[in-house]
């Protein structure tokens, strides 16, 4: 058996439609995978600072700066630390700023939706008067 020129163009339009697909299924991927570490990396820092506050009694500050994609965690004695988002990642969420307390309480409760412009999305919940932190995906 050989092959003549519409077998050979035949395998390499396969080969092209393949390769067009695994390609889109890599970049997609890839976007869930920073959205995950994003929504993760936001629980974690929020839960440190909650940490940190009751561990030393003081007041530890986070500011969400929404307009530059970024968070700011202030300590008491420590220079301020900017976690920015990663490019794709968006963000809402009902308030500017949350304070944890010595005490273990915060100033604010509520819920961060981290999603991708393709649908995705992984919420960062902080609870009421507890300050604790967890992740949910979806929703």
């Amino acid at each position: 058996m050989h092959l003549n020129l519409s077998h050979l163009l035949t395998a390499m339009a396969i080969v092209a439609v393949l390769t067009v697909a695994v390609n889109a299924w890599s970049v997609a991927a890839d976007s869930r995978l920073k959205l995950q570490q994003a929504a993760y990396t936001l629980a974690q820092d929020l839960q440190a600072a909650r940490q940190l506050a009751e561990a030393q009694n003081v007041t530890v500050q986070v500011y969400f700066e929404w307009s530059r994609r970024s968070y700011v965690i202030c300590r008491p004695g420590m220079s301020a630390q900017r976690v920015e988002l990663p490019r794709g990642v968006q963000w809402t969420c009902p308030f500017d700023y949350i304070f944890f307390y010595g005490n273990g309480r915060c100033s604010h409760n509520g819920t961060f939706t981290l999603y991708l412009e393709e649908g995705a999305r992984m919420q960062v919940i902080v609870a009421p008067r507890t300050g604790r932190v967890r992740v949910r995906e979806g929703s």
